[in-house]
């Protein structure tokens, strides 16, 4: 049994190949990504811009999911949901956790090896 169901689907024969396949862009976005940055550089404003989009998407997720679905975890992680009262500290927790375990760290490496400019004018 998985700890976290996040990827329980791709194990399931009743879903079919073709949907279980769709998963594997994730194979192919990192390197893009990062060959992205190096050929046009680090725009410094990224850390702003997906800090606010991600507390933006997440606040939704929130208001506007269901519960069983849990969408993007806002209701507790994987199947272990959290109380009604304690959600909104929940979603809060998620969003500073996001922001300094990973945006700042990877807003800082990027920094670092590929500069901080903005691309064009800023």
């Amino acid at each position: 049994m998985l700890v976290v169901n996040a990827t329980a689907y791709m194990l399931n024969p009743e879903t079919p190949v073709f949907v279980r396949s769709l998963s594997l862009f994730h194979l192919f976005l990192a390197p893009s990504l990062f060959w992205v940055v190096f050929r046009l550089g680090y725009d410094s404003r990224a850390l702003l811009w997906q800090t606010v989009l991600s507390i933006v998407i997440l606040q939704v997720s929130y208001v506007v999911s269901d519960p069983v679905r849990n969408i993007n975890w806002v209701h507790g992680f994987g199947s272990l949901t959290v109380p009604w009262s304690a959600g909104a500290v929940h979603v809060l927790m998620i969003m500073l956790s996001m922001v300094f375990a990973f945006y700042l760290p990877t807003h800082v490496t990027l920094k670092y090896y590929f500069g901080g400019q903005c691309p064009g004018s800023c």
